[in-house]
Order: C-alpha cells, then structure tokens, then sequence
C-alpha cells in the first residue's frame, strides 16, 4: 500500500509538471474544489496580459479561472467543451481583471448545448458577486469598421482599437483596414452558442470599458446565438462594426445599455429580450437604454459619413424600468431615459416588436430632422408608462410617415387598472418580476393567451427577407406555441441554459 502510495504521489507530479511547463507560460493547476466529482480549478494567465502559445482545448469537468488579460492570437483556436465554467478573477486596483479576449485570426469554439451551456462568471463565492467583478468576453474581426485614425487609439482608418485595454498593453485591434464596408464581410472568429455571460464589465473610465460581450468587427462568418449576459457594469452587449447575425439574445439587469452599437455597424439580430431592472442602473451613464446607436460625425473615417452604424432588428421584447406595480408605475430612477436611442448620424431599423415602460422616450432620435428618414421602426407594439413627462418619441415627428407604422399607446393607470403597461404591451405583470424588486425568482417572458403580440408580425419590408430572418407571425420575442422559431422549446426555457438568479449558483 505504501509503494503504490509513492507510485501514485510521483505520477500526480509528473502529470502537475506536465500540465504547467513553466508557471510564466500562464495555465497553472489548483487544488481548489470545482464543481463535479474529479475536477480541477485551473488558473490561466498571469495576473497581466498572457497571450495562449497554441491551440487550447478547455475541457468539461474542469473550471478556468481567467487571472488577467488571457488572449487567443492570431492563427490559434480556443476550443471549450459545452458545460465547462470559467470564472474571471477581479484582479487588484489598478489592473485589469479577468477578461477573454480573442484577436483578429484567432478563433474561439464555444459551442455549448441547452442541457451543457458554457458559463462565464464571477469567481467570487455566492451572496458576494456584483456587476464588474470581471472583464467579460471580447471577440475581434476582420471585418468592416467606420472608425478614423487617431480615435481612441486607432492606429489607421477602418481600424480600431478596442476600449477597456489598460495603458501598456498590446491594443486590441479589429477591422480590415478598407474603406469598402464589403470587405471581409463573412470574417469568421468561431462560435458563441449557448453561452451565459454574468457580473462582467470593467470601466477604467467613462467610455472606456469593456461589456458583458464586446464584439469588435465581428463577420458574418461567426455564429453567435442564444446568449444571456446579466448583472454587467456597462452594456450587456456591445458591437462596433462588423456584420455578424445573431439569434436569441436576452440582456437582464445589466447597469447601462443592452444592445449598443457603434462604428458602423451593420448587424441583424432575430429574437431577443432585453429586461431594465429599475434597482440596477449606473449614475452619470448617459441613461440606461435597451437599444443605443451612435455614429459621431467625428469619429468616421473620411469620406463615409453616410456609413454609419445600421444594425437591423425584428423580434425583440424590451421591457422598461417602468412597469405596472407600484411605486415603479409613476416614476423611476432618472439614471434611465429612453428605450431606442438612435444618437449623432446613425440609423437603428426595427420591426415586430415590443417595446414600452421607459420614462423618457419608448423612441428618441438625436437629429430627427437630418436622419428621421434613415431609421425604420414598423408593427411593433409600444406603450408609453404611466409617467409624466415620458412620450413615445421625440419632439415631432422623427420618422418620416413611410418608415413609421406602430401601434403606439400611453398607459393610463397602474396595476388592475386594464390599461397598465404591461396589459397595453401585451406581457403579463410577471415579466417584471425580479429578486432585487418582489422577491421572486425569474420572470415570465411569455405573453397571455390574450396577447396582442400573437399576430400582426410583417416581413415585407426589404430589410428582413429569407434566408437570415425567420417568418413567424408573432410580435415580440417569445411566441406561446410549442415548437417552432421563437417558441419557449426553442429558447430553451425548461433548460439548463435559463438561469435568472447566478447569484445563488454554487458553481
């Protein structure tokens, strides 16, 4: 017993030293405990920038903790099995936390399973995790970006350099360098599937962060879908440039906005949920907004005003602060303003959905009467809250008669009044529901029986035909039926996938 004793203690360290090489090289065994029986804790990086020397397997059974910034070069592929947790580590001051960033011809294959989603979040225990104890995801493209030279770093026209690096650290750059918005276009950086992205985002400074999911000129080439990105410091998911498509996208109780996009974005996104929880904001954002497109005139690269961020949307739920319980249903923390904010020379194109409870406006253009006629918002359903001041757009008439056909209401009372939010945007009082507000433990995204949303769905418009966008005929995110696009089976809502409440996850 004794001999196999010493036989096994020097096979665990030869494996040990097999497993490490040299401890600079950054991936270093723990004897911490992990999650399921005969796992390990693993820590990859160095505590400051740590670069993967070659194609990476992270397998299931085993949790990677992300110590630093852990990036996957050029012509290197990051493979995670589905079902495998990785857990960035929140650093010191004055350093960056764990953050996954994969560069431009580094490919990252994350393809997890509804029964075995991939699991980013916070290493810190149960009961202790907030927004920002790590850095999030980051995924940089070659595909197009309208960025000049000199903004924020960037080293050429149509490249860019991403926000959120610390000073002395390699940039982090993206795009293809061409002033034709074509090029590259179907850029692939692997896939993103099945993913759940919680308590991410680092701010070094105002406008400097990275997001729960920041992807910087991303391709179309890239698969990214059913991704859930909660609790986050700065935006939920945030694209500057490129042309990726993406599916089934639900943004939860994040602090500022949930899709945002910049730099000439040119993206399509089919079936979303996007859900503002009025006790989680960030004080001097710039309003927590579900949708935000920007495209300063300052900031593009000469020549392409015209090319502006143009993301296209059908499908989404968007659920404001302002919901129809009490005290919420007349007013809310002033830190949220709109719902849609189409800012500076960009476009936003929107359809099918369902959108209300802001107290700004549901729909605000930033130059309606330049670049009204440039945005589409059409059969979507939108409900001003029962709150003064709130409109449901801007001042005038933003969209030009063509390119807005909405069925737009104000609330008009609170909760068992009939003609509360939630009754008007055509969701139960339930899709409210958070543990920070009531108690409860998730929310019911589903509409009634009675929904308005269930019908009244157009695809005729230019901008959503085949094969990308699915035909359905409801409205909003989620349909009731069983099977089908959109359905709860195809969600994945009986699934593992669907968790409301990380904060009590073990992990």
């Amino acid at each position: 017993m004794k001999k196999f004793n010493l036989l096994a203690l020097f096979l665990s360290a030869s494996f040990l030293v097999y497993l490490t090489g040299c401890q600079e090289e950054g991936v270093q065994p723990s004897t911490e405990d992990a999650v399921g029986s005969g796992s390990a804790v693993i820590t990859v990086g160095n505590g400051n920038e740590f670069f993967l020397p070659g194609n990476t397997t992270w397998t299931f059974g085993n949790t990677y903790l992300l110590d630093g910034l852990v990036r996957v070069p050029s012509g290197v592929t990051l493979t995670i099995e589905p079902g495998v947790i990785v857990k960035g580590l929140s650093g010191v001051a004055g350093s960056i936390p764990g953050t996954l960033l994969v560069e431009r011809g580094g490919i990252i294959d994350a393809d997890g399973t509804a029964a075995q989603p991939i699991i980013f979040t916070s290493a810190e225990p149960v009961g202790s995790r907030a927004p920002g104890d790590w850095g999030g995801l980051v995924i940089l493209g070659n595909s197009w970006v309208n960025v000049a030279a000199g903004v924020n770093g960037a080293p050429a026209d149509h490249v860019g350099a991403i926000e959120g690096l610390p000073a002395g650290f390699t940039p982090g750059l993206y795009g293809s360098g061409s002033s034709n918005q074509f090029v590259n276009q179907d850029d692939n950086s692997g896939t993103l599937r099945w993913i759940r992205i919680e308590y991410a985002g680092n701010v070094l400074t105002e406008g400097n962060e990275t997001n729960g999911l920041t992807l910087g000129g991303v391709g179309r080439g890239t698969t990214v879908e059913h991704i859930w990105v909660s609790y986050g410091a700065d935006d939920g998911i945030e694209w500057f440039g490129g042309w990726v498509r993406s599916k089934y996208l639900i943004c939860t109780n994040n602090t500022d906005d949930d899709f945002d996009s910049d730099q000439g974005n040119n993206s399509l996104v089919q079936f979303g949920i996007i859900q503002k929880n009025p006790l989680i904001s960030v004080a001097g954002s710039g309003g927590a907004r579900a949708f935000e497109s920007n495209g300063d005139e300052d900031d593009v690269a000469p020549g392409t005003a015209n090319l502006t961020s143009n993301p296209t949307y059908s499908n989404i739920t968007v659920i404001g602060p302002a919901g129809p319980f009490p005290p919420y249903c007349t007013g809310v923390n002033p830190d949220f303003d709109h719902g849609v904010a189409v800012r500076d020379l960009s476009r936003l194109d929107i359809f099918n959905s369902a959108i209300g409870g802001f107290p700004g406006d549901q729909f605000f253009l930033e130059n309606p009467q330049t670049w009204g006629g440039r945005s589409t918002a059409k059969n979507n359903q939108v409900v001003r809250p029962f709150i003064t001041g709130s409109r449901i757009s801007s001042v005038g008439a933003p969209f030009v008669a063509s390119k807005w056909s909405n069925v737009a209401i104000a609330a008009n009372g609170c909760a068992g009044s009939s003609q509360d939010v939630a009754t008007f945007l055509g969701l139960r009082g339930a899709a409210w529901r958070t543990p920070e507000l009531n108690g409860q433990p998730q929310p019911d995204f589903v509409p009634p029986a009675s929904s308005v949303l269930l019908s009244g769905a157009d695809f005729s418009d230019l901008l959503l035909q085949p094969p990308y966008f699915d035909v359905v005929t409801f409205r909003g995110g989620i349909n009731r039926d069983a099977g089908g696009p959109g359905s709860a089976a195809a969600w994945g809502l009986s699934s593992a996938w669907y968790e409301y409440t990380p904060q009590d996850n073990p992990y």
